[in-house]
């Protein structure tokens, strides 16, 4: 074999630059998640941590963690996880967008298809009937006495029936003025956290709250998972509550709800 040993100073450089190449994505990745987390959409309105990634720094949240797996191993065991559920959560959420521009286009398609419809024909007039010669008047008999159903008996709601009620009056209620906003979302919050302990898994909890009206579509899981955590504590909900400027659940309780318990 011949001597190859010229290039051995190259080798050694590739060895250093593949090591600083690793703690560059470690570095990265770690700033990444952590301004993430941060991110307070009220603070800056209008803006997204996505929208302002793309825009700001010129990378999508789905190209830059396509990236970030390729460096999956090199990554800390946190961020490896942190990867993995923004991973699932894009791919759900281009799912969603993707159900929702198909019922677009299938009521579209069906507007167009009713209006192109022709105008339903008008009945055919009928000569009316002679008049039939009246009846041979019947012997009347006594009627008799039926049992007649108990009109007044009303089914009496289920424990949660009644918290599904209080979770929809939580939510009218915090559309009013700021007392009514703190006394519906403390409504909202300890009715939720009720509820779900109804149930064995989170799963059946969802299509629960879906089936009575306060599905993903009237608060989303992350907000829900921050009311059911702050509804087991009343007291610390409701001084947290008084004192915030904020109004996302998800984010007075990553941010502010700590402070208060145990207080």
């Amino acid at each position: 074999m011949a001597d190859i040993s010229e290039l051995d100073h190259t080798a050694q450089l590739l060895r250093v630059s593949w090591r600083k190449a690793h703690n560059y994505y470690r570095s990265f990745a770690t700033v990444w998640f952590e301004t993430r987390k941060n991110f307070d959409p009220e603070k800056y309105p209008g803006w997204t941590f996505s929208k302002w990634a793309t825009l700001k720094a010129g990378m999508s949240e789905e190209f830059t963690m396509k990236q970030l797996k390729i460096f999956y191993r090199t990554l800390a065991e946190e961020t490896r996880a942190a990867v993995n559920q923004r991973a699932v959560e894009i791919a759900r959420d281009k799912r969603l967008a993707k159900a929702q521009a198909k019922a677009v286009r299938d009521a579209e398609r069906a507007a167009k298809a009713a209006a192109k419809a022709p105008p339903p024909a008008k009945p055919k007039k009928v000569a009316p009937m002679p008049p039939r010669p009246a009846p041979a008047p019947v012997p009347q008999m006594r009627p008799q006495a039926q049992a007649q159903p108990d009109s007044n008996v009303v089914p009496m709601p289920t424990p949660l029936d009644r918290l599904a009620a209080r979770i929809k009056a939580g939510l009218a209620r915090a559309k009013a003025g700021r007392q009514e906003w703190i006394e519906g979302q403390i409504d909202l919050c300890t009715a939720l956290a009720e509820a779900r302990d109804q149930f064995p898994h989170n799963t059946a909890f969802g299509k629960w709250c879906e089936a009575n009206g306060v599905g993903k579509d009237i608060i989303d899981h992350q907000n829900r998972a921050a009311a059911i955590a702050m509804g087991r504590d009343p007291v610390a909900l409701r001084k947290c509550l008084e004192a915030t400027e904020r109004t996302a659940l998800r984010y007075i309780y990553s941010n502010e709800f700590s402070s208060y318990v145990g207080t």
